[in-house]
């Protein structure tokens, strides 16, 4: 080689060297250029990371709280309604001893007997009474019925939101924490494939109308819940002025028809005590009309034997003479005597007989009435007065 190519060889070398070193240079800026920008962005990027968790576990905070409140008051509108449904259930049990004794005193009556079977007020109020009852345990049925179902329908929305409530604790929980680590934290980890992994099953517009569903279902609930106490408060408050207002009025009715039978009674009592002493009077009648018969046998012996005796006369001496004349008379007079007698004591005796058989009517319908006042007194209206019909 000549001078000039060991010249040229080494400003080719010194230039080459310089263009590598110039390159070089504007690699180690370039490249701290772009770790700078990595390191930015990385920091940036965790910066925004942070903060969007953060923004999460605020937003789950505030739904959660939302949905805590939301709960709360759906428990206390449910105890509320389990209140309603206890009384509802105890007034409906409150019914059973008013309808049993109303069915009793139906009963009872029907062991009245003969012409004291009629229907009268008493049976009128009593049907009006069993009527409206079994339409007030109808009706108590039926919204016990409604306060269950409603009860249901809480309970599940309690479970709804009790579970959201739970899953959003725990997702909170994950958020912060996730804020919370560093790039010196422990426990980092590579878990492979993650980055890929598809593990989410909403996005924040569906999350977000799933509490608000969740909060509008349970208003909805609990409005009806209130429309339903209210209803029922109404409805056992019409109740139980429907069933004090038919049980004063049975009672009454009741208390009229025994002074019905009292004052039948009375007159019944009073008929038949005049009836029994004319009865006793008619006897003494009958048998004084008897005495006058059996009195007028010895005068109308004596006649018939004065006549038989002078029929022994003879000849001219049986004379159609004053005397024979008056026996005759007498003998006439005492026969008319005794057929007028025998009349009136056929009279007496029939008039004794028909009284007789008044008295044992009267005694009758006065048994009768008797037994219809136990009935009623005794056994009705003593039953439900056992009962104070005062419902709450």
């Amino acid at each position: 080689y000549s001078m000039e190519d060991w010249k040229v060889s080494n400003g080719s070398l010194l230039n080459a060297s310089d263009r590598i070193k110039a390159g070089s240079e504007l690699m180690r800026a370039e490249a701290l250029r772009v770790c700078e920008d990595a390191c930015e962005k990385t920091r940036k990027g965790s910066r925004d990371v942070t903060k969007r968790l953060d923004d999460r576990a605020k937003d789950i905070d505030h739904w959660k709280k939302e949905l805590e409140k939301e709960l709360n008051d759906l428990v206390n509108e449910t105890k509320n309604l389990e209140k309603i449904e206890n009384c509802v259930s105890n007034a409906l049990a409150y019914t059973d001893m008013p309808l049993e004794m109303i069915l009793k005193c139906i009963e009872e009556r029907k062991n009245r007997k003969e012409i004291e079977m009629v229907d009268d007020d008493v049976d009128e109020e009593l049907r009006k009474e069993l009527e409206n009852i079994q339409s007030v345990r109808s009706a108590l049925g039926n919204h016990l019925f409604d306060v269950q179902g409603q009860l249901q329908r809480n309970k599940h929305i309690q479970n709804l939101l009790s579970d959201n409530i739970m899953d959003k604790h725990r997702a909170n929980v994950i958020d912060k924490k996730c804020r919370d680590m560093k790039n010196t934290s422990a426990n980092l980890k590579f878990p492979p494939g993650i980055e890929s992994a598809n593990t989410t099953i909403s996005d924040p517009q569906a999350w977000v109308e799933q509490a608000v569903n969740l909060i509008q279902a349970s208003q909805a609930e609990r409005t009806k819940s209130r429309s339903l106490d209210q209803d029922i408060n109404r409805l056992v408050g019409q109740l139980s002025g429907s069933l004090v207002k038919h049980w004063i009025s049975t009672n009454e009715v009741l208390s009229f028809r025994i002074e019905d039978h009292l004052r039948a009674k009375h007159k019944l009592e009073t008929h038949l005590r005049e009836l029994s002493n004319e009865l006793i009077d008619a006897q003494k009648t009958t048998e004084y009309l008897k005495k006058n018969i059996r009195d007028k046998n010895a005068p109308i012996q004596l006649a018939q034997t004065r006549l038989h005796v002078r029929a022994n006369r003879l000849n001219m001496e049986a004379c159609l003479d004053p005397a024979h004349e008056k026996l005759v008379k007498e003998l006439t007079d005492l026969d008319e005597n005794v057929d007028e007698l025998m009349k009136k004591l056929r009279e007496a005796e029939y008039v004794e007989g028909h009284l007789a058989r008044s008295i044992k009517s009267l005694q009758h319908d006065l048994n009768l009435k008797n037994h219809s006042l136990f009935i009623d007194r005794d056994k009705c209206l003593s039953l439900r007065k056992t009962f104070n019909m005062n419902p709450r």
